[in-house]
């Protein structure tokens, strides 16, 4: 069975890393064995307990580091910063990992916008990774729906409407809960995942920390994303996991990169949606396991 959400008895210090107009930071979570460093990254609006539920399979693996995604609470970005480009995002996030590495060739391990985090470090750093397991990655822009009418916000400079709504929803646990809901085929299995409660009611206290206006700058950046001119030449041994029916991110952002790429392995699922490594933790960890010792 896969190990479910438990509450950390003691939260391990918290370290700061601070590259130009950004401050990010991260958590060393020791291994049950030696091997590569695991780096976790979240996705949008992602904070401090989002990886807890998959903690403790990747510390039967080896030393685990949780890193904040750009601009995601305790992460900072410079009030000054009126936009966000690619560029700039990457080189922080690369700048983050490397810090954390030092000599060691880490594993990244990434889910959404995180996802194309650790695909673009990967990119742009082949020598310094070892591996790279990216979850749903978002690969290039523009983004859809509602999400769009928020990026539109802040380019006619009415963001505040967003910046309220998304207030509203640090509000209550409930409106957390219906976040998650709108990423996943099956609203009432996730609900009764053993453990999600709990798992819910520690990230909250997070979530309701996030800045609604690096929320918006980063779905602006996003939305003008475009990674596949960097992975012209990648091969990583990399592991792709997604979801045929994921609502968030759709299947044309990241369904070519297994075609085009020898070096990366696909994992599809069709019973989950966007969070595939919370609604199918079993079927997701046992796919990770299989790579880490075939690769």
């Amino acid at each position: 069975m896969a190990e479910n959400f438990k509450e950390l008895e003691i939260e391990p210090e918290r370290l700061e890393f601070t590259h130009k107009e950004f401050t990010f930071t991260y958590t060393y979570h020791p291994g049950k064995k030696k091997g590569p460093l695991f780096i976790l990254i979240g996705g949008w609006t992602s904070a401090p307990g989002y990886w807890n539920r998959n903690l403790p399979f990747f510390q039967k693996q080896a030393d685990v580091v949780v890193l904040d995604l750009l601009g995601h609470y305790p992460a900072t970005i410079d009030p000054k910063l009126g936009r966000l480009d690619f560029d700039a995002f990457l080189e922080a996030q690369a700048a983050a990992v490397l810090h954390i590495a030092g000599k060691r060739k880490p594993i990244l391990v990434g889910h959404s916008t995180g996802g194309l985090a650790v695909l673009g470090i990967t990119a742009l750093h082949p020598t310094r990774i070892s591996k790279t397991i990216a979850i749903a990655p978002v690969v290039y822009g523009p983004v859809v729906g509602l999400f769009k009418t928020a990026v539109l916000m802040h380019r006619f400079r009415i963001g505040i409407i967003f910046e309220l709504g998304f207030s509203a929803t640090q509000t209550s646990e409930k409106f957390l809960e219906q976040g998650f809901l709108r990423g996943v085929q099956n609203g009432k299995k996730f609900k009764n995942l053993p453990g999600m409660h709990a798992y819910l009611e520690n990230y909250f206290p997070y979530f309701k920390q996030l800045s609604g206006r690096n929320m918006h700058l980063m779905l602006d950046m996003i939305d003008r994303t475009d990674l596949r001119p960097l992975m012209t030449n990648y091969k990583t041994p990399t592991l792709l996991v997604r979801s045929l029916v994921d609502p968030i991110v759709p299947s044309f952002s990241s369904d070519h990169l297994a075609k085009e790429h020898e070096s990366i392995k696909e994992v599809l699922f069709n019973q989950c949606g966007h969070f595939v490594h919370l609604e199918e933790q079993e079927e997701f960890e046992k796919a990770v396991s299989k790579f880490l010792t075939k690769n």
